[in-house]
């Protein structure tokens, strides 16, 4: 049981300091591992990379009951006194500053990305992009170039709805054309949810959803109608992305996601491909893809697959979809739905400066941000 009265106004309590100790530590510990294998990997140093990631990721997991203790003390329905908390955030600050400069001297990207070409580059067979006069419409635009590949990239931006609306309304027509699986950027809440429900508790949300009667979250109904559709079609979603909170604290304190994420997911997926014979999709985020080149990295999912990928952005009116346009682009724009979706213009893409490098952000790790910690979903 914390107590949560202070004597000394300079000192946090004692079994609350204790708990945070123990989170850093944690944090700390994530941060060593990880500076450890980029640093060798620029040594060259003959190491299952994306094996030690996970082992890492584990490690951390393992101490989450802390992590989520001292989330919850920051939380707007925590007992602790604000003064308190104000302590506990310098603390944790404090106490991470010198973890986090220490990683941010190690880290290096590009070794990593230098490990992913040797492994994952070129890959057996390169994608086909050639498509028929008959494609008119982005159904039978995804249907060619699903036939004349091992799958599809479809990259997407977390806050907008456009490739979960495309997936619901089109996982029949993939599990015609042979798609067994989609490989899953577990980015949204909702997505982890419906993991663990039977295909009548979704029919039942989305009734509730239409009724009004449900929880409100972003895309919710679109979530449960993709989740619907792939079970009645046999079609398993599988989870790509990193489980529990290392995925959140690697995204917090370090520059990295994109180079080890990429790493993992390529792994994961050559590998289960080697065991299965159907076709896939990749659903994930844009900077996952070729479509991120300004990132300045070798590791992208669909080069090293060998597939080809679909990115959404405004078109002019009544063009569903067009050839990308630059080098910089994904192979096919589609027309997006929503209207305030991002236009990704080739001025964006030439003048946005890389983010993955060494550096941390001005200041960083300044608030330690526990607060955006989401708690361990079961069936991962």
């Amino acid at each position: 049981m914390i107590k949560h009265e202070s004597q000394d106004p300079d000192d946090l309590p004692p079994d609350v300091k204790k708990l945070a100790a123990e989170a850093t530590r944690a944090v700390a510990t994530l941060l060593d591992d990880y500076g450890n294998i980029h640093v060798q990997a620029r040594e060259n140093v003959d190491i299952d990379i994306a094996g030690s990631l996970r082992d890492a990721e584990r490690r951390f997991n393992a101490k989450h009951p802390a992590l989520q203790r001292v989330d919850e003390l920051l939380g707007p329905e925590s007992s602790l006194p604000s003064a308190d908390q104000d302590k506990l955030k310098r603390y944790l600050a404090d106490q991470l500053r010198s973890a986090h400069t220490k990683y941010a001297e190690r880290v290096e990207t590009s070794a990593l990305d230098q490990q992913f070409h040797k492994r994952f580059l070129p890959p057996m067979k390169a994608e086909s992009t050639q498509i028929g006069g008959h494609v008119t419409n982005r159904e039978s635009l995804i249907r060619d170039l699903i036939r004349a590949n091992p799958g599809v990239a479809l990259a997407d931006i977390h806050s907008h709805p456009d490739v979960i609306r495309l997936l619901g309304d089109g996982i029949p027509m993939l599990a015609q054309e042979g798609v067994d699986t989609v490989y899953l950027e577990d980015d949204h809440d909702d997505f982890q949810y419906w993991h663990d429900q039977s295909t009548d508790q979704l029919r039942q949300h989305i009734e509730e959803i239409g009724a009004g009667t449900a929880p409100v979250t972003p895309h919710r109904r679109e979530i449960a109608t993709f989740w619907l559709a792939a079970r009645e079609n046999d079609i398993r979603v599988v989870n790509i992305d990193k489980p529990g909170p290392a995925r959140l604290y690697e995204r917090v304190f370090t520059n990295q996601r994109v180079a080890t994420t990429n790493f993992q997911w390529t792994d994961q997926i050559i590998k289960d491909r080697e065991i299965r014979e159907g076709k896939y999709i990749v659903f994930a985020g844009i900077e996952h893809f070729r479509v991120n080149h300004r990132l300045q990295t070798n590791g992208l999912v669909d080069d090293a697959l060998g597939i080809p990928t679909l990115a959404f952005r405004p078109l002019q009116s009544g063009l569903e979809f067009k050839q990308g346009d630059h080098a910089l682009a994904p192979d096919f724009w589609i027309a997006a739905e929503s209207p305030d979706y991002p236009d990704y213009s080739t001025a964006q893409f030439g003048g946005r400066s890389s983010v993955n490098d060494a550096t941390p952000p001005e200041g960083a790790p300044a608030t330690p941000q526990f607060r955006k910690m989401r708690p361990l979903q079961s069936g991962k």
